[in-house]
């Protein structure tokens, strides 16, 4: 005898829980078999409470889930019901125990609908859409990637009613998650050590949620600052910027490790929601995907597979990789000379213990096409290195947005493929539209090629996206003055060196911006400011001897030729890119031999001649014989 199935009407809606089906009038409504499973149990249980635990063990039977799952399938069966037309939200939450079915429900006979068409094992999953394949392949993913934390999890969110909080239902669109903070209850770390790992944490954290593009998230070089500081979680939303702050500790007890985190709203420091993890050491990765997969869930957030997909992804199964990986990026948002080596040597361990760790790769590339400008790196040395390790992580990983965006920068300043560099810079934005370093480095690149307007839009984008960082405000800056907008250009600096009183490239731009102006004794006297807070770096050098020599007076003449006598004695022991005395020789009046340089400058790829035709320290030079040629051989449009 056939076994009784039962069906269930509510709100317009019939759900066939024998055949696994739900109908919309005669339309058939699809929805994945979990959500399915979840929607039958709360008809059968309507109008009472549902818990959690009844709920995740009748779903996935056998299974361990976390409850990150069951709340994104959930928010799936709502949004298929509002979508197919249901007159309100029936699912009703009933905080820190479960769900509850509100509709009037009525059971009745069963009526037959359209036969549906048989797989050949009988049952209707066939003849699925590929929306529901796909539906089927999250789900699936997110219970194998939470699978392997090896304890248990807390979780609570404040407040009473039905409902969770409102800034949970849409309104918590920017996010900055926090280096997390050492507990010293088992083993101590060292205070490096403590350092890199939380740092490291948050990083992992950032790299994946930053992949959301329903989602900003500030970016490590905005919030490495509070690293090991107090926690004024009100004052450093508003400081960044950003709708609610994701705050965490971590304790480590020999291989075991407790993680705590909680969510805070910026505008009254409420908690949205807390949660606690154990694991141990070896399952960071599964305690990583169960946070973002959480804190996903919670913010009610409508992912795309492929987002759904970033935010288990690791990079790597090697935790001690992990660990290298963790230290290079530490090192490597230092931004000086010694913490590129040390970033580099990081990198390279974990590439040595997973030849396949995309990100290491991604993050050697980041090193060395920052070299030739903090650590006066030859390009030719540089560049290719950055190049090898950048098409090494694309082919890994072809969306790996850091890694093209890396390759766009060699593109664009050393090779000086303007086309292929906007391409890559385009690309890397569309697929990771927060990352504010795109942003910033294409910002560049237009207004090298004269689109000032573009160029601006696109500085003041990176801005909104690390609006702390020190070297994204200097940019917009920089980008102002290319355009010529000096007196915006000299606010924007002024407000940078407010953030840091001792950041020389901002004291370089604001000298470069006077100079610009005709106020020659400022532009002398902040560039000296420039040279003293970054020693050895030549071309703040260069600035200052151009600058001087400009005043006219021989004094000033004096000590600029004396700057570039300097630079000739130290490019015979190491590499001093040849733009920079051929900008003293342009200020002293030696155009001959400043063109020279510059042809020097571009056959050995110099990042500075691809802002020949922008940037006014090149003004000397305008109009002399040689000058449309050198443009060219630098590929660019030669402009009046």
């Amino acid at each position: 005898m056939a076994a009784i199935r039962r069906v269930f009407e509510f709100d317009g809606f019939r759900a066939d829980l024998g055949d696994h089906l739900l109908y919309r009038g005669e339309g058939q409504v699809t929805l994945t078999p979990k959500a399915f499973d979840t929607l039958a149990a709360l008809l059968e249980r309507h109008g009472q409470v549902v818990e959690k635990d009844e709920l995740l063990a009748r779903v996935w039977p056998g299974t361990f889930v976390e409850e990150a799952t069951l709340t994104q399938n959930v928010y799936t069966l709502r949004k298929v019901l509002a979508d197919a037309g249901a007159s309100r939200n029936w699912i009703e939450t009933v905080p820190k125990r479960g769900y509850r079915f509100v509709a009037p429900v009525v059971e009745i006979a069963p009526k037959e609908p359209a036969a549906a068409p048989l797989s050949p094992l009988g049952s209707p999953a066939a003849a699925e859409t590929p929306r529901l394949a796909l539906r089927l392949r999250i789900a699936l993913l997110i219970a194998v990637g939470l699978a392997g934390i090896a304890a248990v999890w807390h979780s609570t969110r404040p407040g009473a009613g039905s409902s969770p909080p409102a800034a949970l239902h849409g309104t918590v669109r920017s996010l900055a998650v926090l280096p997390f903070e050492p507990l010293r209850l088992g083993a101590p770390l060292s205070v490096e050590e403590d350092a890199y790992l939380g740092l490291g944490m948050a990083d992992a954290l950032i790299t994946r949620l930053s992949n959301l593009k329903s989602l900003a998230v500030r970016p490590t070089s905005s919030v490495r600052r509070y690293n090991g500081t107090g926690r004024d979680l009100a004052g450093i939303a508003r400081e960044l910027k950003v709708d609610a702050v994701l705050d965490g500790s971590f304790q480590r007890d020999g291989d075991r490790l407790r993680v705590s985190v909680q969510l805070v709203a910026a505008s009254d420091s409420a908690p949205l929601w807390a949660a606690q993890y154990d694991a141990r050491a070896a399952g960071l990765f599964e305690l990583q995907d169960a946070i973002s997969q959480k804190l996903a869930a919670e913010l009610n957030l409508e992912l795309t597979r492929q987002e759904w997909a970033r935010l288990s992804e690791h990079g790597t199964e090697n935790p001690q990789a992990y660990e290298h990986y963790a230290r290079g990026r530490y090192f490597w948002n230092r931004r000086n000379a010694t913490s590129l080596e040390q970033a580099i040597a990081s990198f390279r361990q974990a590439i040595a213990l997973d030849p396949a760790y995309a990100p290491a790769w991604a993050g050697l590339a980041d090193c060395y096409v920052l070299l030739p400008l903090y650590a006066n790196e030859p390009p030719v040395r540089a560049f290719p290195e950055a190049l090898a390790a950048a098409e090494r992580a694309l082919a890994l990983d072809p969306e790996l947005a850091e890694a093209r965006t890396s390759r766009a920068y060699a593109h664009f300043v050393y090779e000086r493929r303007y086309d292929e560099a906007e391409a890559g810079f385009r690309r890397a934005i569309a697929t990771k539209p927060g990352y504010s370093t795109a942003h910033q480095w294409y910002a560049f690149l237009l207004s090298a090629l004269g689109r000032h307007e573009d160029a601006e839009a696109e500085a003041r984008r990176a801005l909104e996206l690390d609006p702390l960082s020190l070297i994204v405000n200097a940019d917009l800056g920089m980008v102002l003055q290319f355009g010529r907008k000096t007196e915006a250009a000299i606010s924007q600096l002024e407000r940078t060196l407010e953030l840091d009183p001792s950041f020389s490239y901002a004291r370089f731009g604001l000298g470069h911006a006077y100079q610009q102006q005709g106020r020659l004794e400022a532009a002398v006297a902040e560039l000296r400011r420039a040279v003293e807070a970054a020693r050895g770096t030549t071309a703040l050098q260069a600035a200052l001897g151009q600058a001087l020599a400009r005043t006219g007076r021989p004094a000033d003449r004096e000590e600029a030729q004396l700057i570039l006598r300097e630079l000739e004695k130290r490019a015979k022991s190491e590499y001093v890119d040849p733009s920079h005395p051929a900008l003293i020789r342009a200020g002293l009046g030696e155009k001959t031999a400043a063109l020279r340089e510059l042809a020097q400058a571009v056959e050995e790829r110099s990042r500075f001649v691809v802002f020949l035709q922008s940037w006014s320290l090149f003004d000397d030079l305008r109009g002399e014989a040689g000058w449309e040629e050198l443009v060219r051989t630098a590929g660019l449009e030669v402009r009046p």
